[in-house]
């Protein structure tokens, strides 16, 4: 979920990139989290858990491992080095 928000706000030029790399916004996104650069800022496990039921619900099978209890926080973009 956030790769793809970040990638959306790299695609539609909406941010600048935060690393120097010649990809794709998907796999820009994906380095910049990687990287530390971009994270999650508060709690959104019931948001998560509100959308995998939602997705249920409609019919997909969902496999959800519950074992990793790591802190899963808001969208936090950084400013981009010049």
């Amino acid at each position: 979920m956030l790769a793809s928000e970040r990638a959306r706000q790299l695609a539609q030029r909406r941010s600048k990139p935060f690393i120097k790399c010649d990809n794709k916004s998907a796999v820009t996104a994906l380095r910049e989290i990687a990287d530390g650069r971009v994270f999650y800022h508060e709690d959104i496990r019931a948001e998560i858990e509100v959308y995998l039921e939602e997705m249920k619900l409609r019919g997909a099978k969902l496999s959800v491992r519950r074992d990793h209890q790591a802190p899963i926080r808001g969208l936090v973009v950084e400013t981009p080095e010049e």
